[in-house]
């Protein structure tokens, strides 16, 4: 991932974060991204080890206690598609579902935030 995209990402998560709140999604909190910093040898940088896979962008609740998982998508100049999720994405949201949480999809595009409830009718492999 460029520092273009790092940051077009960022931008994404704020504004999804954003737009959870609308909806009615109490303490929204982002989960961070287990990682480890290793210092590269006489060279004053460092490797970055992502750590286990998490199985969200942001958690939040709604009214009542009901626990909310969200999975951001920032593609600002085209439609999402399926193969923009990685792996183990859709398998967190649907286990999240299937547990009494809502799981949504947010997808910030360059028109407009769209906030969906996971399973979205129609969008698969």
């Amino acid at each position: 991932m460029t520092r273009q995209q790092d940051r077009i990402g960022k931008i994404g998560q704020e504004h999804a974060a954003a737009a959870l709140r609308r909806v009615g999604v109490e303490m929204v909190e982002r989960i961070g991204t287990p990682t480890k910093l290793i210092p590269a040898r006489m060279t004053g940088t460092y490797k970055v080890i992502w750590g286990e896979k998490v199985s969200g962008d942001h958690r939040g609740i709604l009214p009542g206690g009901i626990s909310v998982l969200a999975e951001t998508k920032t593609i600002m100049d085209r439609n999402l598609v399926w193969s923009d999720l990685r792996d183990h994405q859709p398998t967190r949201l649907d286990e999240h579902a299937e547990f009494g949480g809502v799981s949504l999809l947010v997808w910030v595009h360059s028109t407009d935030i769209y906030v969906m409830r996971w399973p979205i009718a129609g969008f698969g492999p």
